[in-house]
């Protein structure tokens, strides 16, 4: 059952965060998202919309929104991943804001095929490349590798390079329009 969550149950939504962050961010170190965890009981939890999946009497799954448009968190425990309970969080969510947005970390590589097979789109938000690489939790330079490699592959800049800013350029915009195509048969693929 989803069900919107209560106060009561922000100390249990925060050790499930705690313990999905740790597995599913294996990149990042264990400290840092346990000084993270009593301000998403604290903070975070109340300022949110947030909805639980809930079997038996056990809190298993929860999505939050933020602006009504923006899922700030979804997270599965791990003893219940592979269930089918973030695609039912998903589901709940979007019949009611089918516009929603999100990040995640590019290294979750789980995360990004779920939200990919849910009919998400990778876009580049930022401009500044050091920035996106402290984001991503990857070094700048290889960052930059990954960006250069497809450039190399197709001869062709995808980018306008502007010291440490970077736009997407027409041939960019191109590359992308054929990497959305190539996702969706993908997808269609899957589906059969």
């Amino acid at each position: 059952m989803i069900r919107k969550s209560t106060d009561q149950d922000y100390q249990k939504l925060a050790d499930l965060w705690l313990e999905a962050s740790r597995q599913g961010h294996y990149f990042i170190s264990s400290e840092h998202w346990e000084k993270l965890a009593d301000k998403i009981w604290k903070h975070y939890l109340p300022l949110s919309n947030t909805f639980v999946f809930e079997d038996k009497h056990k809190i298993k799954g929860f999505i939050s929104l933020l602006d009504n448009n923006y899922i700030g968190a979804l997270f599965v425990h791990p003893q219940y991943q592979r269930q089918k309970i973030g695609t039912k969080l998903l589901r709940y969510i979007r019949r009611r804001r089918p516009n929603m947005q999100l990040k995640v970390f590019i290294r979750n590589v789980n995360a990004l095929a779920f939200y990919q097979k849910h009919g998400f789109k990778a876009v580049a938000e930022s401009e500044n490349i050091s920035a996106t690489a402290k984001e991503l939790y990857i070094s700048q330079p290889a960052l930059s590798k990954s960006i250069q490699q497809p450039e190399k592959e197709l001869g062709v800049d995808l980018f306008v390079r502007n010291g440490k800013h970077l736009m997407i350029n027409a041939a960019g915009r191109e590359a992308l329009q054929y990497t959305d195509r190539i996702l969706e048969a993908v997808r269609s693929m899957q589906v059969k």
